[in-house]
């Protein structure tokens, strides 16, 4: 969720890759609702069949964000200075995710005062919160804020081992760290401290990807980009078929399993040719994306809590849509209030 820019202005078809992969982290968490087994008897199979051809739909977000930080990241030669890095970083992502961790945390604690007015056995561990945010997941969504602390941290030293190396032994590494990242995720269980090395592949491809687009020698597949995004979102949805819809019981693709590393390679190559004029509404969206992944789930946990928990129903599943554009739409406003209120106090 890098808000970087290559050369002198912002890329159009980039943008509109992280704002689509936005989007769809938001639907991702969304649809968790209606896919969860915590409200399974909530919907029907047809429902529920949507639900969760949605999410595995979505399993491209994630990377795509990862990829889209290492293609800005790592091209900037000054990014190299350890120390403005991370002063730098530190201002940009370093303290929203301590104050947003804070708040989650304290939402718990809130959360389980008003669980245990509408539900006798309510069982709640006083310490799991501050447990779980030591663990690097005050909540579940911010498992990927503290996965690119790492990230941001090496970022220094990949730049400066690009730079000492040949290109073509960089995309041989990039290539080589993308199996390795794979093997990683299959073969061990790390601490939040140490599951960005999960990442690295993604991060380093984004870069390669990024920097080879329009050349003659990148891949011939890449030049296409609709064909790449009919391709990996087909590749999605075969698994979805072959998965889910013939057990009716969700297994959505992992973030790192080949199938979707496939489909979201594919996917980024594609937007990486894709030559697109810039748009407002996308720039926008776009421009908001950190903080939008970091205020949604507030939102989710209310619609969960009200319709599964309180109401014990469910609305359409067709609606999943539409609360995903409605809660990005929201978050942008509140950001929008918070960005207005900070400037005045400043002026004032």
């Amino acid at each position: 969720m890098n808000h970087e820019k290559v050369g002198s202005a912002r890329a159009a078809n980039y943008d509109l890759l992280r704002a689509i992969s936005c989007v769809s982290v938001v639907l991702i968490h969304v649809s968790a609702i209606y896919v969860g087994d915590n409200f399974r008897g909530l919907i029907g199979n047809r429902e529920f069949l949507a639900a969760s051809c949605l999410r595995v739909l979505c399993q491209m977000s994630v990377p795509c964000f990862v990829m889209l930080s290492g293609a800005f990241l790592l091209r900037r030669k000054e990014n190299a200075d350890v120390r403005m890095f991370y002063i730098k970083s530190a201002g940009k992502i370093g303290i929203p995710i301590l104050v947003f961790s804070i708040m989650y945390v304290a939402f718990r604690y809130i959360e389980n005062l008003l669980g245990r007015s509408f539900k006798e056995d309510w069982d709640f561990d006083i310490y799991a919160p501050l447990l779980d945010w030591l663990k690097g997941e005050p909540h579940g969504a911010m498992w990927y804020m503290y996965m690119i602390i790492p990230l941001y941290l090496i970022t220094p030293f990949l730049v400066i081992l690009k730079s000492s190396i040949a290109r073509k032994n960089w995309n041989i590494l990039a290539g080589i760290m993308m199996v390795y990242s794979i093997l990683v995720a299959y073969t061990c269980s790390l601490s939040w401290i140490l599951e960005f090395a999960q990442w690295i592949g993604y991060f380093m491809m984004g870069n390669v990807i990024s920097e080879s687009a329009g050349e003659e020698h990148g891949l011939k597949l890449f030049r296409h980009p609709m064909l790449c995004v009919v391709m990996s979102y087909t590749i999605l949805f075969l698994y979805w078929l072959t998965h889910t819809y013939r057990t009716m019981r969700l297994s959505g693709p992992g973030f790192l399993s080949p199938v979707n590393v496939v489909a979201s390679l594919i996917l980024f190559g594609g937007f990486s040719n894709l030559k697109i004029n810039g748009n407002r509404l996308i720039s926008m969206i776009s421009r908001h994306s950190f903080y939008i992944y970091l205020l949604h789930p507030f939102m989710c946990e209310a619609l969960m809590q009200i319709f599964g928990r309180v109401l014990k129903w469910l609305p359409p599943v067709w609606l999943i849509p539409l609360y995903t554009l409605c809660m990005v739409a929201v978050c942008i406003l509140v950001k929008s209030i918070i960005d207005h209120c900070i400037n005045r106090m400043r002026s004032g």
